[in-house]
């Protein structure tokens, strides 16, 4: 998981990223060193809580976009995890899109991947 995330932190406008379990657990990440384990950690824990007590619709939801003033969080639910990808705002979306709709049919195909998603999986709080 670690090398896909560096191949998303390429594109320009990617700041970071990484992956957390149902629990807020990071299974992999490859942020900068500016962003602490804690400061992740908190992230994954209000994305988790927000995609699992935000009603029925949120919880259809794959893909969720966060606007903030210096940063973008594109959200991708995996069901037995979430993708976060830390952009700047001008990030281009579609390229980006892109790169994890590939990178993500890889990991399915993935036994390692699939692998680490299983030993992590847990139902959402």
């Amino acid at each position: 998981m670690n090398q896909g995330l560096k191949e998303i932190n390429e594109l320009g406008g990617v700041w970071g990223s990484f992956v957390c379990n149902n629990q807020a657990k990071v299974l992999a990440s490859a942020l900068p060193p500016s962003l602490n384990k804690s400061n992740v950690e908190n992230i994954a824990r209000h994305l988790v809580e927000v995609i699992s007590t935000g009603g029925e619709t949120i919880q259809k939801l794959q893909e969720v976009v966060i606007y903030f003033q210096q940063r973008r969080l594109f959200i991708l639910d995996l069901q037995q995890a979430i993708l976060v990808v830390i952009c700047d705002p001008g990030v281009d979306v579609s390229l980006l899109r892109m790169t994890i709709n590939i990178l993500t049919t890889s990991w399915e195909s993935d036994a390692n991947v699939q692998k680490q998603l299983i030993m992590n999986y847990e139902e959402r709080l």
